[in-house]
């Protein structure tokens, strides 16, 4: 019995453990997890508010246009009285009924329908510009936290080879061959590529804050992305883009639609001159005498003819048409001036990776071998670490400016091109 229960506790030890190393596996792998940026764009589209309160003016916009498209209701008219007769002293109840039918003018409702319709489209036309901000601004910090991997990534290396450099000093000071002033210099330089690379590290982790808070904090608390900063091949052309943006941008297509929808109100205000017919159906039991019969009735526009109403419809018209004017200036500028960057971003990274950063490599290595050979001094040695590093930073900061003027490119043409 005793056997029995030290192999059960041990069992379950046994059982514990496995169990534990298999949580701490998973952690691992949920803590090590990559994604892309698609699966970003994703849960951004999922867990921001933004697409949410859009949905809700579309939702509000169908409610309207439900509205617009019901007919008039009927009126219905009850009246319960005591009379007395004329020839005597007879009293009896009386009562009636009555029901009133309004009959619009159809030209009302067909204009007031569209005018409706024309909104959805609008309020659709916004929730497209909304996905599109979002996607916009997730790319932003997507490569905004490439660029920041790229910082800790030269960090490391400049601190890697600052090191090697050091030792070197550091033997060759204890053989005669360098001064200590050399390795003074050199180690105060190795403290600053330390602070560097500690500042890349804290910023990369803020920047990294930033992208998992605007997600609903849906990401893991160690994240990382799957891809990194790469030389671009082509660019778009401007004339395919100046197209796009006539046949994609949302908020020039919500603003035409927002032109017809105020050219059918206008409509519908002028129509609302004619006045509606009212049918009507009654029956009425006096003491005296049951009757029952019909009647029509129409309100006569003498005092006022919805001037007002129609003089507000232009007027929104014409602001509606400006503005739609003032909205393709505006667009096609910032396609202009994006357009600028982008090119220029992608001739510059051309010259880095075709011939700067090979020749400030291939001068950083023949300064570390010349000092090896005692050809040269530290300082020439440090001033070619400093400028390979530099190199290769502006490198990688065109490249975000690359990536940042493509994706704002989009952003103006509506969309992924």
């Amino acid at each position: 019995m005793r056997l029995r229960t030290i192999a059960l506790f041990l069992y379950l030890i046994l059982i514990g453990t496995t169990l534990e190393s298999l949580q701490i596996t998973a952690e691992e792998n949920q803590a090590q997890r990559k994604y892309k940026i698609d699966e970003l764009i994703e849960l951004a589209l999922e867990k921001n508010p933004s697409i949410s309160s859009a949905i809700s003016s579309i939702d509000i916009a169908k409610g309207e246009l439900r509205a617009a498209k019901a007919y008039p209701n009927p009126d219905l008219e009850l009246f319960l009285a005591r009379g007395k007769s004329r020839e005597g002293n007879n009293t009896d109840a009386e009562f009636g009924i009555a029901l009133t039918q309004p009959i619009e003018w159809p030209l009302k409702r067909l204009y007031r329908r569209k005018t409706a319709e024309e909104e959805v489209k609008v309020t659709e036309f916004e929730k497209e510009a909304v996905k599109i901000e979002l996607i916009f601004t997730t790319k932003q910090i997507y490569y905004s936290i490439l660029l920041a991997k790229k910082d800790v990534e030269i960090a490391k290396q400049n601190l890697e080879t600052s090191k090697t450099l050091l030792s070197i000093i550091e033997r060759r000071v204890e053989l005669g061959e360098s001064r200590e002033l050399d390795f003074i210099k050199s180690r105060v330089e190795t403290l600053n590529f330390e602070r560097g690379l500690i500042r890349a590290e804290t910023n990369l982790g803020a920047v990294k804050s930033i992208l998992n808070r605007f997600l609903g904090n849906s990401l893991e608390k160690d994240f990382d992305l799957e891809d990194e900063l790469k030389s671009p091949s082509t660019i778009y052309a401007l004339e395919n883009l100046a197209q796009r943006v006539i046949d994609f941008n949302p908020q020039i297509k919500a603003q035409e639609t927002d032109v017809k929808r105020a050219g059918f109100s206008l409509l519908e205000q002028r129509h609302l001159r004619v006045p509606d017919i009212f049918l009507q159906g009654f029956y009425e039991r006096e003491i005296d005498r049951i009757s029952t019969g019909g009647g029509i009735g129409i309100s006569i526009p003498i005092w006022y003819q919805n001037q007002g109403g129609i003089q507000s419809a232009r007027a929104e018209e014409r602001r509606a048409s400006f503005d739609l004017k003032f909205l393709e200036i505006e667009i096609g500028n910032r396609l202009e001036d994006e357009y600028k960057n982008y090119k220029i971003a992608f001739e510059q990274s051309k010259i880095f990776s075709g011939e700067l950063l090979d020749r400030a490599k291939r001068s950083l290595e023949i300064a570390q071998f010349s000092y090896e050979q005692g050809e040269i001094g530290l300082l020439d040695v440090l001033d070619a670490l400093r400028t390979y590093r530099d190199t290769l930073r502006e490198y990688y900061q065109v490249l975000y400016e690359f990536y940042l003027s493509q994706i704002a490119l989009e952003r103006i043409a509506g969309g992924k091109i």
